[in-house]
This record gives C-alpha cells, sequence and structure tokens, in this order.
C-alpha cells in the first residue's frame, strides 16, 4: 500500500471573528494527499486535534499544491467577509475544469467562479487591492494551459465577478506557480510577473 502525505504550502493569516477579536487560521492544499484545501483555527497555542474549522474537496477541487490566500472581500458593515482564495488544483481527469474558488472563512460557504470551456485546473492565485481599502479588488492566476488570467472581484456579488485572459500562453509551458505583483517603477499601475 502507498502512502501519500499532504503535501501543498501553508498560509498562516488573522482574521476578524465575527465577535470580539481576532483569530488566526492556517490553510494548505492537500497537495498529492487529497483533492483541496483545509483550514484549521490556530488561534490558541494549545496543541488539540480538534482545530479543523473545514475541508473542502469534491466538485472542481482538483489537488491544490500552491497557497491558498486570505484577504477580504468588501469592506462596509454588514456587507464584507474574509475569504479563502485558491485555484482549484490539478487532476488527470479528462475535463477537470479550471476555477478560482472562493471559500467564506465564516460560513464555510463556496463560490466557484469556473472557466468556461477551460480544463486542466487553476494555479495558486495572488491578490490585489489596488486603492488601499483593505479589500481584495483584483485576483490573478495562471493555468495548465500556460495562460494567464485577471479576475475582477465584485464586493457586493463574489459569485458576480468575471475573468479574462490577459496572457494567452503554451500547454507546453503551464502556470503552475502563483505570479507576483509589483508597482510599475515609471507608469501607474502594475506589473504582474509570472
Amino acid at each position: 500500500q502507498v502512502s501519500t502525505a499532504v503535501g501543498g504550502e501553508i498560509t498562516v493569516a488573522s482574521i476578524e471573528s465575527g465577535g470580539p477579536g481576532w483569530r488566526t487560521i492556517l490553510t494548505s492544499g492537500g497537495g498529492e494527499g487529497f483533492a483541496g484545501v483545509y483550514v484549521l483555527d490556530v488561534t490558541e497555542a494549545a496543541i488539540t486535534d480538534d482545530k479543523l474549522l473545514f475541508e473542502k474537496s469534491g466538485g472542481a477541487w482538483g489537488h491544490v499544491h500552491g497557497r491558498p490566500r486570505v484577504g477580504r472581500i468588501g469592506n462596509s458593515p454588514g456587507n464584507s467577509s474574509w475569504t479563502l482564495f485558491s485555484g482549484n488544483g490539478y487532476h488527470t481527469a479528462p475535463g477537470h475544469p479550471t476555477a478560482l474558488m472562493l471559500v467564506d472563512l465564516a460560513t464555510g460557504n463556496q463560490t466557484v467562479l469556473s472557466l468556461p470551456g477551460v480544463t486542466g485546473g487553476l494555479s495558486a492565485p495572488v491578490l490585489l487591492d489596488s486603492n488601499a481599502d483593505d479589500s481584495v479588488d483584483f485576483v490573478f492566476a495562471g493555468d495548465a494551459n500556460g495562460d494567464l488570467w485577471m479576475f475582477l472581484i465584485d464586493p457586493r456579488n463574489p459569485a458576480g465577478s468575471v475573468a479574462g485572459r490577459i496572457y494567452r500562453g503554451d500547454p507546453q509551458r503551464p502556470v503552475v506557480h502563483a505570479p507576483a505583483i509589483a508597482r510599475h517603477p515609471q507608469e501607474p499601475g502594475y506589473l504582474v510577473v509570472f
């Protein structure tokens, strides 16, 4: 019997808990171990076996190797949510979709932003708050076909967010790592490096 370890990259982030104070979460993909992601509450340092908040798998989830990201969608009272952003990961199944996965960290509710007609899976994303309001405005991620995608996040209705391909690549050179973002050195705006 062959055993495969959980091997995704780890993210640790502080989020508003919905009540007084903040809490610290740890999230990671399953890597080769399983298709999906998990979230632990690691606010308290005590070693216990009940830190799992939730696990997401099945459906569009594939093997997530890259680091999930955590950010806030929306910034007005009563209309903001701390969210896990992850590419859906890779799978050998034919027709495996390519999607950005959004998981509300307070409820565990999931939104799937699928790219119609695109298969193979989405890499780890990078988040951009373009107007310094502590809310995610754009998400960038690559796919198994070598393309780079930009998602414009709708703060009032995340399921209505819009995606567009901003670079058409080569399937022989898939984009499997998260892009990086830097301010343009001479012009207004940003550079996306991948």
